[in-house]
């Protein structure tokens, strides 16, 4: 019987996905023992944000083969002192507080030095963790924190591998800031020099989308068994901004652009064109079976 593409897609995609498997878990075990580590060391550096940082397994995600997992990209730090916030444009406040901090410059939060105080914090804290050997009896001896600035936004990594020979890391923490500045306070992350109100709810909303989506395509072109130079990274990036670019959020249509994407990432892209030559025929009859789906897919 034939469907609309879409709708075809989604029935075999659907028919393909898997319940995690045990190292899945032992992922996520890693990733919060890791995450408790680097909070212990802030306590014993004494760092101004001991006991302030929350939530740092939900910044992460595991970039395997058949692994994917939602992450949020915030980072939630209480700071132990009050604000005012103060609007100066529409949706963009300076935060006015009297405190005694490092990061308080002429009565005002500068929210780059605050960034970058707790960014050489996290990364002193890493330098001393070194290995880290965790309960499931994995060993990661690499563990490398980054921060860079792209488009006025503030952007930290934590790049963590078993070996250095991975191209893709076994885990990755990757997130802005959202600050809170006591309990009652709402959450604001930095954009250029302003502070704006985080809605959370709605990154989550997005991040849950984006990663489901990457799942079901993840699913379809490993049946490719396409060569290691695509990481899921790669491809999560690239399913991102074709889903952040798609006008209606078609699966079809994402599928289409992502495949496009790819194909410059693999060495031997000939199957992936071919495949995605006759999707695309598939796409403008929006006519399809789901026996011709796994034909082009190669599943039997």
């Amino acid at each position: 019987m034939s469907l609309k593409l879409n709708e075809a897609l989604k029935i075999l995609s659907g028919g393909l996905a898997t319940p995690p498997k045990p190292e899945h878990k032992q992922y996520v075990q890693d990733a919060v023992e890791i995450s408790e580590k680097i909070n212990q060391e802030l306590i014993n550096m004494d760092s101004i944000f001991k006991e302030t940082v929350s939530d740092w397994e939900d910044t992460c995600t595991y970039l395997l083969k058949d692994i994917y997992k939602i992450w949020i990209p915030f980072l939630c730090i209480n700071m132990p002192f009050k604000i005012e916030p103060e609007l100066v444009k529409p949706h963009q406040f300076k935060l006015k507080s009297s405190a005694n901090h490092a990061a308080v410059e002429n009565g005002y939060v500068n929210g780059i030095k605050l960034t970058k105080l707790f960014y050489l914090d996290m990364k002193q804290s890493i330098e001393k963790l070194g290995k880290v050997d965790c309960k499931s009896g994995k060993r990661y001896n690499y563990l490398t924190p980054e921060y860079f600035e792209l488009e006025g936004k503030q952007y930290l990594r934590i790049v963590v591998k078993e070996n250095e020979a991975q191209e893709a890391p076994s885990i990755l923490y990757n997130f802005n800031i959202s600050f809170t500045f006591s309990q009652e306070s709402p959450s604001y992350h930095l954009l250029f020099e302003f502070f704006h109100l985080t809605e959370k709810s709605i990154f989550k909303a997005m991040s849950t989308n984006i990663s489901k989506m990457v799942n079901e395509i993840n699913i379809l072109l490993l049946q490719f068994h396409l060569d290691e130079s695509l990481t899921v990274e790669k491809m999560h990036n690239i399913t991102t901004n074709a889903f952040l670019c798609s006008k209606y959020g078609n699966f079809d249509e994402i599928l289409l652009e992502v495949m496009k994407g790819c194909i410059p990432f693999i060495k031997n892209p000939r199957p992936l064109m071919c495949a995605f030559v006759k999707l695309w025929k598939f796409k403008q009859a929006d006519s399809v079976t789901v026996s011709e789906l796994k034909e082009l897919f190669g599943i039997q």
